[in-house]
């Protein structure tokens, strides 16, 4: 219930007329929507007082674009409790408990991203390392963890999982609903600009997939003029040093700092930025994707897969040493040599036979140990020596076969391993595991593909297609509702086999529709169908209709079509022609 205030100020609950929010830029919301300290409601209010925040000027339209009206308050009571005469809490007396009002304008951002508040004036470029690892140990360090073999394996497992199947692009809407051909046109425009690129998609994608291990993947686009279309022509990775981010005191980005060639403007990292159009090599965020792994708190700059990998990996890199000094010492016999009863001091030589003499002019006499040592040592190094009559040689074999290193070896490969990939068994050999605990195993594993795939998808539809569609004469910004969607297939090879079968079991039962058939060819990994198929299998499936065209076999089967949403690995090769040609002026027909 509202609480009356306990001021002259007039406080309204009651929803406005939408004239009343323009003209006083305020939000009025009725309902108790928070509590605050130990349950005591606060409720959301407006005040008109002097005291509060200045209303928001809604007149111009970029601030119609970029603000929400209003003030917003909440009620906060203090000295809710006191101390009585025996010690105990009670509650307060009503004239000691103080009621605030606490107010914050809506379109504002307050908080800072870190802890540069004194810098709210300026932006500011950040450090190419992304924790604190790479900041005491290189910001390729994670690069450096690359070239381990474990690190490598579980980082090559998630790229062959996550793109094992082509990226596909679908058409927004689906037949029959409103903006049907428009989007079907833009997304054959998409499918074109993408199977022509300089470098295949799938090569740029498996490029973009080490922001796993890096934290993120900067990637320029390079656009051409073909006629009246803008075209995407190649998307192009750049590596840490050649890109820095750059944002505001909230982390928002606000363009990307960039090492141009020919230009004096150096790459400067941690730097403030007063003036943004003073800096040559400053460019826009939308000139470029941003791939960013595992983002926290709005950094760009994301966290590394193999954050939780570096204790083990260098656990396992000091290893080596000992391992390697080990084997050379014990991997083959040792000699323990003894002296004969016989055994006289020898005249040490020199390497043409003649005898070492002292600063005296005397010769210098070894002692039969000393002698019997440099023989072992060039046996050592070589494969014959000679030995005085008596001496006794004992070979000394290591019965160990260092299984302490092996076992430290194979402890620091499974951490690497459960750490990057969240399990061991489905791609390691375990000991004494069932059946089942390895299929857990792979479900779990299956998870980071998927994020993964995620990640990739909303990206390149963010940041690829959306720029690709409002250069290009589709009808602008309203245009965007019909982004193609993007997507890679969904399911794990080991499940197709069950997923096909309940696919077609639904089929079977009536449940599934000719308008679904598309969304799970693309989802299920399952050859692409055509509009002219589905109309096919919908007539077929309609009374009068040719019933052997609906069956199970037949209707999971029949995809030798190419409709709208056909993958970009079906794109015909040369398409690139039809970019000049617009089949009704909207976009290039295929």
């Amino acid at each position: 219930m509202a609480r009356k205030p306990k001021s002259d100020a007039t406080l309204s609950t009651a929803a406005p007329a939408p004239d009343n929010v323009l003209r006083d830029g305020l939000t009025r919301q009725p309902e108790d929507i928070a509590s605050i300290g130990t349950g005591i409601p606060s409720e959301t209010i407006v005040s008109r007082t002097a005291a509060q925040p200045p209303a928001l000027d809604v007149q111009s339209s970029a601030d119609l674009r970029h603000i929400v009206e209003g003030i917003v308050g909440e009620f906060v009571k203090t000295g809710l409790l006191a101390i009585s005469q025996n010690g105990n809490l009670v509650a307060a007396a009503p004239q000691n408990v103080h009621e605030s009002l606490i107010q914050a304008n809506l379109s504002l951002e307050y908080v800072a991203g870190a802890a540069y508040n004194w810098t709210a004036s300026y932006i500011r470029s950040l450090p190419f390392y992304i924790d604190d690892v790479t900041q005491a140990f290189g910001e390729d360090l994670y690069e450096r963890m690359e070239l381990d073999c474990k690190v490598r394996s579980c980082l090559n497992t998630l790229k062959r999982q996550t793109l094992s199947h082509a990226l596909r692009l679908l058409p927004a809407v689906n037949k029959g609903e409103d903006g049907y051909e428009l989007a079907c046109e833009i997304c054959r425009f998409c499918e074109v600009v993408l199977a022509n690129l300089v470098d295949p998609a799938d090569v740029v994608l498996n490029d973009i997939l080490n922001c796993a291990s890096r934290g993120n993947k900067v990637v320029e686009q390079i656009y051409r003029q073909d006629g009246k279309w803008i075209v995407l022509s190649a998307l192009k990775p750049k590596p840490r040093r050649s890109a820095a981010f750059v944002v505001d005191v909230y982390y928002n980005l606000c363009g990307i700092l960039g090492l141009v060639p020919g230009q004096g403007a150096p790459l400067l990292v941690e730097g403030m930025i007063g003036a943004p159009d003073q800096i040559p090599n400053l460019l826009p965020r939308i000139k470029f994707g941003i791939f960013t792994w595992d983002q926290q708190n709005g950094d760009p700059r994301g966290n590394s897969l193999l954050r939780a990998a570096y204790t083990p990996w260098n656990l396992k890199a000091q290893l080596y040493a000992p391992f390697l000094k080990f084997l050379c010492q014990f991997a083959s016999p040792s000699i323990a040599g003894f002296t004969g009863p016989d055994a006289n001091l020898r005249a040490r030589l020199n390497p043409d036979g003649s005898q070492v003499a002292n600063d005296q002019g005397q010769p210098v006499f070894d002692s039969p140990e000393a002698f019997l040592l440099a023989a072992l040592t060039q046996y050592q190094n070589g494969t014959v020596a000679a030995f005085p009559h008596g001496t006794y040689l004992l070979p000394i074999e290591m019965r160990s076969e260092g299984e302490a290193f092996l076992n430290a070896f194979q402890f620091c490969n499974r951490e690497i391993e459960e750490s990057i990939t969240g399990q061991s068994l489905a791609t390691s050999e375990g000991q004494h595991q069932a059946r089942a605990a390895s299929e857990t195993h792979q479900d779990t594993l299956a998870l980071l593909p998927a994020y993964a795939r995620d990640l990739l998808c909303n990206t390149v539809q963010r940041d690829i297609l959306r720029p690709l569609v409002l250069y290009n004469p589709f009808g602008g910004a309203s245009a965007l509702d019909l982004l193609p969607k993007v997507t890679l297939a969904e399911v794990e090879e080991q499940d197709r086999g069950p997923i096909w079968t309940a696919l077609a079991a639904l089929q079977t039962s009536g449940y599934l529709s000719p308008s679904q058939y598309q969304t799970i060819d693309a989802e299920y990994g399952l050859p692409p169908r055509s509009d002219d198929d589905v109309a096919a299998l919908t007539t077929a499936a309609l009374p009068g209709g040719d019933a052997t065209n609906n069956e199970p076999a037949g209707a999971m089967a029949n995809a030798g079509g190419r409709h709208a949403g056909a993958g970009i690995a079906q794109t015909q090769p040369g398409a690139d022609a039809a970019l000049t040609g617009a089949k009704t002026g909207a976009g290039p027909s295929t």
